[in-house]
């Protein structure tokens, strides 16, 4: 059911190694934007020419787009994306006192000095 609803959503499936890759590819890139909200325009430089940018508007529409020079905020396609983000009402559970987490934590400590 988890790898249903992460194609719904249309989430990329990486493994490690592309995901490792892309955090490595990721610390390098150093970019600079210079928003003019006179002229409604965003100018950007990158390092890396394969950098995409998410710009949120205060109404919370939002878009991702790849650009290296000026570009017109009211070219772009919007989209108002929801955010449910609720607390689970047990949300403090998972920090309650359980002796199988100090028992796991012994067992990582001893994992740790022995090798």
């Amino acid at each position: 059911q988890v790898f249903q609803y992460i194609n719904t959503l249309k989430i990329a499936k990486l493994t490690y190694s592309d995901y490792a890759e892309w955090w490595k590819h990721r610390n390098e890139c150093r970019s600079a934007v210079l928003l003019d909200t006179g002229n409604g325009t965003v100018e950007a430089e990158s390092e890396s020419g394969n950098v995409q940018y998410r710009i949120i508007l205060p109404d919370g529409k939002e878009t991702i787009t790849a650009f290296s020079a000026k570009l017109h905020l009211d070219g772009l396609k919007y989209e108002n994306i929801e955010r449910n983000i609720s607390i689970p009402g047990d949300v403090m559970h998972s920090r309650a006192f359980d002796i199988r987490h100090v028992i796991q934590n012994g067992l990582d400590w001893w994992i740790k000095i022995t090798e």
